[in-house]
């Protein structure tokens, strides 16, 4: 039997709310989407879409007030990437990741001498993995420069697809690029390196800063962004666009425990799958969906009765919603009623790139704690009964954070272009 895959470190947030933070707020049920200043909204011709608030963009640079410097992809994966390792208890000799220092803030760590003196001095560099994903690059002529004529200084995303993943590699990086499902695919990436014995330790995850005038424009005119997000309801109309990013660092058991560090969940199984149905539409069946969950499930060598939880990708589009929904009854039938499932697109805002891996790192923190947080939405506030749509079938989603026996959780990303993909977290 193939060695368990352990979780050993964590770091996940949107700007201005990491970690702990994060957690704390996901399970009051707070939602982080704002209006979008006017210059930006007017410049788009933009209705002010709701998106993260501004005033969590910047970071203080060496020499430069926090004013002067808008957080980037690279800057989200730096800070989460640090608070991973030095959770993982991991020193620079130890793993091939580095931090750059003007990103270092934020992090929750284990204690630093039990980290050194269990360091595992005898490990191969050469077998730690980096798998970093990104959905898009630096947008170049024509639309990059009339961007930046526009808002000076306000141009999210980086130089290339693997600028994050560059920006935190000492040597070597892997990029996947899966659209939306880009964060959970990084992950499954490096679960089966680990489990293919590729390598003994894989640091991965995502990040997006895509909150720019094309990319808002964009979405727009695809008709998905909405002023009130709110997946799963009757009159859901599309999401609001948010920026963020997760690493987790995954480890050979042994390995972990080798050096003295427990872990904190266990990535038990994924898949990975294609929907041919369209380049941005999904099966109206939920067939891709269903296929990929069994898939996921056989992996961790499971059945569906093992699932206690669901975080769902539940954009808040017409079509994806119903078309996952679809999918989970097929899989789980009568006993989808029962089960709790949540979105947070709905108070996180969709964070694209990174939303995969936020969300692996939110089953964590639900295993870590016991606890399943709200579906987030702005048509129901905190505490009252969320509707869901009958045409999404009869999906248990809870207005408050419940405490609940969590064994076994699944977690789902669907991404334009047909990217589908299930992964399966369980408790330590």
């Amino acid at each position: 039997m193939p060695e368990r895959v352990a979780i050993v470190g964590l770091g996940y947030g949107l700007p201005g709310l990491w970690n702990g933070a994060a957690w704390a707020s996901l399970a009051r049920g707070e939602s982080h989407v704002r209006p979008l200043p006017d210059d930006l909204a007017a410049t788009w011709r933009l209705d002010r879409w709701p998106g993260i608030s501004p005033a969590d963009w910047r970071i203080a640079a060496p020499g430069k007030t926090a004013s002067q410097r808008r957080l980037t992809a690279s800057h989200l994966v730096g800070l989460a990437t640090g608070a991973a390792v030095r959770e993982a208890g991991l020193s620079g000799s130890d793993s091939t990741v580095r931090t750059d220092s003007t990103v270092r803030s934020g992090s929750t760590s284990r204690s630093a001498s039990s980290s050194q003196s269990h360091a595992a001095s005898s490990h191969d560099p050469a077998r730690t993995g980096l798998v970093i994903g990104g959905s898009k690059g630096r947008l170049g002529p024509p639309l990059g420069a009339l961007a930046q004529q526009s808002f000076p200084g306000l141009l999210a995303p980086d130089a290339a697809l693997a600028a994050a993943a560059v920006h935190v590699a000492a040597e070597y990086a892997t990029c996947p690029v899966a659209a939306c499902a880009t964060g959970l695919v990084s992950l499954v990436q490096a679960a089966r390196w680990i489990r293919w014995g590729h390598c003994d330790r894989v640091v991965a995850g995502s990040g997006d800063a895509g909150l720019c005038g094309p990319v808002l424009a964009s979405y727009r005119r695809l008709g998905v962004l909405s002023g009130s997000p709110q997946p799963f309801a009757a009159d859901r109309d599309g999401f609001v666009i948010g920026e963020g990013a997760a690493v987790l660092v995954l480890e050979r058991e042994a390995v972990a425990r080798g050096r003295g560090v427990a872990p904190l969940a266990y990535w038990s199984g994924e898949d990975l799958r294609a929907d041919a149905a369209g380049l941005v539409a999904a099966s109206p069946d939920g067939e891709a969906v269903a296929v990929t969950i069994e898939g996921a499930l056989k992996s961790a060598d499971l059945s569906p009765s093992a699932i206690d939880a669901i975080s769902l990708h539940g954009t808040g589009t017409r079509q994806n919603d119903a078309s996952e929904a679809a999918g989970l009854a097929a899989v789980f039938g009568s006993r989808l009623r029962a089960i709790p499932a949540f979105s947070v697109k709905g108070g996180w805002g969709h964070t694209l790139g990174a939303a995969g891996a936020l969300e692996a790192a939110v089953c964590v923190q639900m295993l870590r704690t016991q606890t399943v947080p709200p579906h987030l939405s702005a048509a129901s506030p905190v505490g009252d009964r969320f509707a869901c749509d009958p045409d999404c079938g009869d999906l248990l989603l809870p207005s408050r954070a419940t405490s609940s026996p969590l064994r076994h959780v699944l977690t789902l990303s669907l991404g334009f272009g047909g990217h589908i993909a299930a992964g399966v977290l369980s408790r330590a």
